[in-house]
């Protein structure tokens, strides 16, 4: 089957944690990444469909920075079978 992909995503080679910025829970890791976007993989669903502030927390493997925070918005959803 062809590619459809414009651009390729990136494999992770560490498990980010991907957290909710404003109440601190874990919503999941971080799977893949491109410029257009990221996808998630977790348990619970980032349900609403406006801007949501997330925090990635960082290693001194990946960089000097603890962590970083971003606006994001759900796109799509999901669930896993």
């Amino acid at each position: 089957m062809q590619d459809r992909r414009k651009i390729n995503k990136c494999c992770m080679l560490y498990s980010i944690c991907v957290f909710d910025a404003a109440t601190h829970p874990q919503i999941g890791n971080l799977a893949d990444i491109t410029p257009q976007g990221a996808m998630i993989e977790g348990q619970a669903a980032i349900t609403a469909e406006k801007p949501i502030q997330l925090r990635l927390e960082l290693t001194p493997d990946i960089t000097n920075k603890p962590l970083v925070e971003f606006p994001t918005q759900r796109k799509w959803y999901h669930p896993q079978v």
